[in-house]
């Protein structure tokens, strides 16, 4: 059995793209925003957005009905459907949605730039609502440490290109 600990040191090779499967990155506010943009632009996946982040463009899925919309598009676009979970510093936006959606994955999208402790506390409610296969770092050219984010023993599974 694959414990949270050993999949800090597991490779990902990115989120899932097998149609209709569910992804979400979750993220303080819009923060994951541009990184669903980006696996959209690279990978061809079917953007979305809940929470707290949004964005023209993205699809918006509130509810488990939205949800299961979102995977019947994927599916016809032979892909899944990636969105953003905008989420406040208290993960609590997060726990409310997460279930409703049922997402196949669940990633974190974390601010290398932002304080440790900060990023710590809202991923730690977050891993207490789903398993967390890995994280996508932004902000990184923006701090003297970007590596204060491998304390949230998660690989890194997603670089933004920018």
């Amino acid at each position: 059995m694959t414990t949270q600990a050993d999949q800090a040191v597991a490779e990902v090779d990115g989120p899932s793209t097998r149609p209709g499967d569910l992804v979400a990155l979750v993220g303080l506010g819009d923060d994951a925003v541009e990184v669903v943009r980006d696996m959209a632009a690279r990978l061809g996946v079917l953007p979305g957005c809940a929470g707290l982040a949004g964005g023209d463009g993205l699809l918006r899925l509130d509810s488990r009905r939205d949800a299961v919309e979102a995977r019947a598009m994927a599916v016809r676009a032979g892909t899944s459907a990636v969105l953003a979970v905008g989420t406040g510093p208290d993960g609590e936006v997060a726990t409310a949605i997460l279930p409703r959606l049922e997402p196949d994955e669940v990633w974190v999208v974390v601010d290398a730039s932002r304080k440790p402790d900060d990023t710590q506390t809202w991923v730690g409610v977050v891993h207490r609502t789903a398993v967390v296969r890995a994280m996508a770092v932004v902000g990184r050219e923006l701090t003297a440490s970007p590596r204060t984010v491998d304390a949230l023993r998660l690989p890194d599974g997603w670089t933004t290109d920018g």
